[in-house]
């Protein structure tokens, strides 16, 4: 009885913790989007560059804080390939590059909502 217990509440504790990180995951995924659709899309689409670098500059600060907590919960290949696109529209920004800028953008904005949408608790997710 003494291990059935002890088993149960470490169950308890890591869904615990992984209900924990899934709350702080998407409220940071949120603000991260929100940044890309408000902020530095905006800011390119009306060739405002100096602005635009600014905040991308911003946003991969942002990114890197969550990269530390999130790559001990997420997969590492998904994370990856975010830091990859962030590199390209960082590089198409300086070449003010407004097409590929904006598309390398959304890009990092649907793999956002893709990692997200990867750790939610649904059945399609378990099997």
């Amino acid at each position: 009885m003494k291990n059935l217990i002890i088993s149960t509440i470490l169950i308890l504790i890591i869904l615990g913790g992984w209900l924990l990180f899934f709350g702080y995951s998407e409220n940071r995924i949120i603000e991260l989007t929100d940044t890309i659709d408000t902020a530095i899309i905006p800011a390119a689409e009306n060739d405002d560059w100096t602005k635009c670098s600014d905040q991308i500059s911003e946003f991969k600060k942002n990114w890197l804080q969550y990269k530390r907590i999130a790559s001990l919960f997420l997969n590492t290949e998904d994370i990856k390939e975010i830091d990859y696109a962030i590199a390209k529209a960082i590089y198409y920004i300086k070449a003010k590059d407004i097409s590929n800028s904006s598309g390398e953008l959304n890009s990092i904005r649907e793999q956002l909502n893709f990692l997200i949408d990867n750790e939610r608790l649904t059945f399609s997710n378990i099997f």
